[in-house]
């Protein structure tokens, strides 16, 4: 297998000629909106929106002082109807930070959604551990009325009540599998910046708790729990832990991860593959080889899908000069192709490492 990696730089000129002046508004309300992300399902043509806000879930005239999720659709076939939300559903409990970041649609016969996000204990989710002061979230939605069907807390392996997580990225492998790339904050520490507008944090770009942060991913089933008749849940099938590690030039300084998403594709030889790409100045397992440098750089890095192991592929994208990947997206025509998109300080041809093929799982060097 040989996967090309495309990293493209460019000033931002006329992209579209026309959009279509259609779109919607949130309604008047005492508490912010923030926008998290949205997925498009074809075979509905129905756009499904998530984020947060802060008013009561009963109640969008009412303010509440910890922000809500919130999940809406609109109907991308009405053409009367179209820029008008067709179904609206918030989810919280008064007084709880619980914030959703994205969603997707589980594939099968499921007729769900799967939206993820980060709350604290006693919000709508139940059975969230009281001693872990925010845990990462997902949630089965069935999308014919957005009702909640199932959900489970996600948490860290290890020293669950400090590494918590914040889940910005997920995808279905067209079955009942769900894959989330996760932040995870290297300790508790109470942030105190809260950006722009202190009394309304964007929880959609910084976290609440954490000096630093790394990377997690974990995979995800739907359905019957082993020996039960009930209703289906979400379970937890594994998940790898991708620590940084401390900056040898700065005493007790651990670089932060960003990440700009992953990809679920079987390749031409059959092997299932999960693909995540991000940003780091750090170095570990995952995040690619670096030289002495210590810009920022987008890192790839590949996992076996039904196992989670990490296959020992990995590589660094980036220039001498700062760099971060964006965004990662497949091109499903091409079983062993994928595009990575972001920005640079430098100057694209003139990479930090050897150039890298992956190969059969494998990173080798090559050229491009």
């Amino acid at each position: 297998m040989l996967v090309r990696l495309l990293f493209v730089s460019f000033l931002w000129q006329q992209l579209v000629a026309a959009v279509r002046a259609d779109g919607f508004q949130s309604v008047k309300s005492p508490g912010a909106f923030h926008s998290g992300a949205m997925f498009y399902d074809s075979t509905s043509d129905r756009l499904y929106l998530t984020g947060m806000h802060y008013n009561m879930a009963n109640s969008m005239q009412s303010l509440d002082s910890a922000s809500n999720c919130f999940l809406a659709s609109i109907d991308m076939n009405d053409q009367q109807g179209l820029g008008q939300l067709d179904m609206w559903q918030s989810y919280g409990q008064p007084d709880v930070l619980e914030t959703c970041s994205t969603v997707t649609m589980l594939g099968g016969n499921t007729n769900l959604l799967v939206m993820v996000g980060s709350t604290e204990p006693g919000g709508f989710l139940p059975g969230v551990d009281s001693s872990i002061p925010l845990s990462g979230m997902a949630a089965a939605i069935d999308k014919s009325d957005l009702s909640f069907s199932a959900g489970v807390t996600l948490t860290a392996r290890s020293s669950p009540q400090v590494r918590l997580l914040y889940p910005v990225s997920v995808v279905s492998d067209g079955n009942n599998g769900i894959y989330i790339a996760a932040l995870t904050s290297i300790d508790a520490t109470l942030n105190t910046g809260l950006g722009r507008d202190p009394d309304f944090p964007n929880w959609q770009v910084i976290q609440k708790y954490g000096k630093s942060l790394d990377m997690t991913v974990l995979k995800l089933t739907y359905g019957q729990e082993d020996d039960s008749q009930g209703d289906a849940v979400l379970q937890e099938i594994w998940k790898e832990e991708f620590p940084v590690q401390f900056d040898p030039n700065q005493v007790g300084v651990v670089p932060r991860v960003y990440i700009g998403g992953l990809v679920v594709k079987r390749d031409s030889n059959g092997k299932e593959l999960v693909i995540v790409a991000g940003s780091t100045r750090g170095r570990g397992r995952a995040y690619g080889d670096v030289d002495e440098n210590d810009d920022e750089d987008g890192f790839v890095t590949i996992l076996d899908a039904n196992s989670g192991f990490y296959t020992g592929s990995s590589t660094r994208e980036g220039t001498d000069e700062d760099d971060v990947v964006g965004g990662i997206c497949d091109d499903p025509s091409d079983p062993d192709a994928f595009y990575i998109v972001g920005a640079t300080e430098g100057l694209m041809g003139s990479q930090q490492a050897a150039p890298s093929l992956i190969e059969n799982g494998q990173v080798s060097s090559g050229s491009l």
